[in-house]
């Protein structure tokens, strides 16, 4: 009887482990947070004075800032004011009187912007460059009900009071201000919706970061070395920003 009582015992535990094996494999494969996750990174480069009109797509094609194949993704725009180049790879720049910015989606943690961002200060070495903003924005996508990201950013990041009830619905966002030691860091958090064609709208959580360098106190030619260490080590103001965001958030 005891023989027969442990067999049927070893049996029942290894339908057990079985069915547990089929659970883990068959319901828990998807991640219960992420759905889908979209990085990009901007370099945004200050200066006193920028003239937008110079920079036409024939200039940074003429001076071998971007490659003379790459095609465009949409008509550019371009006044004293304003210039505005969109590339089919996802490269896009953008100048005003005080700024021009390089911006991508990274892919493998790769982007053709560091490269481009260098090429321009090296052909633009008179210009008086004030700072430099390294900035990551990254959207996160959240399963659940259309208001999940507002509830993760009133129940998880802010204190409960009376200023989450005032009103019918109450939108949510927070700023943190980090004091690094090579630049400070400004992260935002905002409840975001992605949507793709033909698919539903999902609820998502808006990251965006900006590592501010400040120039202003730096000679020429130490602004221009500085401007190439702070764009050549882009990766590491990335891995910061990965790490807040997945070990802190």
């Amino acid at each position: 009887m005891r023989q027969q009582w442990r067999v049927k015992l070893n049996i029942l535990l290894l339908l057990a482990r079985r069915e547990m094996e089929f659970i883990k494999r068959h319901l828990f494969r998807k991640s219960p947070t992420k759905i889908k996750d979209i990085q990009v990174l901007e370099i945004a480069i200050v200066a006193l004075k920028f003239n937008p009109s110079k920079l036409t797509v024939n200039y940074f094609q003429s001076q071998n800032i971007v490659p003379s194949q790459w095609q465009l993704n949409s008509q550019p725009i371009n006044s004293a004011n304003k210039s505005q180049i969109n590339f089919k790879n996802g490269v896009k720049i953008l100048a005003i009187p005080q700024e021009v910015t390089f911006s991508q989606n990274i892919s493998n943690n790769q982007s053709n912007v560091p490269e481009i961002a260098s090429k321009y200060v090296k052909n633009n070495s008179e210009i008086n460059y004030q700072k430099v903003n390294i900035m990551f924005k990254r959207v996160v996508s959240l399963p659940g009900s259309t208001d999940q990201a507002r509830k993760y950013i009133k129940e998880h990041l802010l204190v409960n009071g009376p200023w989450l009830e005032f009103g019918n619905s109450v939108g949510a966002g927070i700023n943190f201000f980090y004091e690094l030691e090579r630049c400070q860091l400004n992260l935002s958090i905002n409840e975001a919706t992605i949507k793709e064609q033909k698919k539903i709208s999902s609820p998502a959580l808006f990251f965006s970061s900006n590592f501010n360098y400040n120039l202003s106190n730096y000679c020429q030619y130490e602004k221009l070395l500085m401007l190439g260490k702070i764009i050549n080590n882009w990766q590491q103001d990335l891995t910061t920003f990965t790490e807040i965001v997945n070990q802190s958030f």
